[in-house]
């Protein structure tokens, strides 16, 4: 996709999010003249326009335009009427909203908050563990023919799950693998120790790349997710019996020390430490 298309994406998104607000979609509708089936309507139309709106801001990495916490419209529910859809999504636009909304807080670590009492990597995995358990039969890929009307949608959703897990680690792989380059290339200035928070996250992403691959298989568009996956796991794990005996991710790791090092550095906007 050319970058002017991406961009655009983004604006018009923007645009149809503040359209949405300005109307009043987020808010609970309680206007008595409304209907039942109206007050649904507005409501699936909100998440709709919400969801995908998040969707696109995360996975081009930029700012949020606003926080979940002033919505206070419900997520939709099935009504009656919906079985005589030809391809009835409801339960698919519920738990998708779900999902976006967790993605929504853990795509912000900044947001984290360092006084809480729990871990809040161990809060969004939990998260995102339980989302998955609750789905309803008909959205879990197992249950699913590939040449079914509705698994490409199943699929989708389950390729945003996957994205969830990279996406909470998404910073902390950058602290981990600079951390560990550091202390490799420059071993008489260490840095410190990435937190307990930061490695378990970095762990996550990790794991949500390999289930990603997994699933969509080894796709050429996937290696920069595979560098950032090799990287550190040659990179933390590699000590001197690795080293001794040869060790095949150390070996990787360090023979893409330099690349990912300059990776790094682009990705993280050249920020510095």
């Amino acid at each position: 996709m050319p970058a002017s298309a991406i961009s655009a994406s983004y604006v018009y998104m923007g645009l149809a999010l503040r359209k949405a607000l300005a109307i009043g979609l987020h808010l609970e509708p309680d206007e008595p003249g409304l209907s039942e089936d109206e007050k649904e309507m507005r409501r699936r139309l909100w998440w709709s326009v919400y969801s995908l709106e998040r969707t696109v801001t995360i996975k081009l990495n930029r700012p949020r335009s606003i926080s979940q916490d002033i919505i206070t419209a419900r997520l939709p529910r099935p009504v009656p009427r919906d079985a005589e859809q030809k391809f009835d999504n409801v339960q698919h636009q519920i738990v998708y909203a779900q999902l976006v909304r967790i993605i929504d807080k853990l795509s912000e670590p900044a947001a984290w908050s360092t006084n809480s009492p729990t871990n809040p990597v161990s809060t969004c995995e939990e998260a995102l563990k339980s989302w998955k358990r609750s789905l309803p039969p008909p959205l879990k890929l197992q249950n699913i023919h590939p040449k079914s009307p509705g698994y490409r949608a199943v699929f989708h959703l389950h390729l945003n799950y996957y994205f969830a897990w990279i996406d909470m680690g998404k910073v902390s792989v950058v602290t981990v693998v600079r951390a560990r380059l550091r202390a490799l290339f420059c071993p008489l200035d260490p840095p410190p120790a990435p937190s307990a928070a930061v490695e378990q996250a970095a762990d996550a992403r990790t794991r949500g790349e390999e289930d990603a691959r997994a699933v969509r298989g080894a796709e050429p568009q996937r290696q920069h997710g595979a560098i950032l996956v090799h990287g550190p796991a040659g990179v933390q794990h590699r000590d001197d019996r690795c080293a001794a005996r040869g060790d095949t991710a150390a070996r990787r790791g360090v023979r893409r020390a330099g690349g990912v090092w300059a990776g790094l550095l682009e990705e993280d906007g050249g920020r510095g430490e």
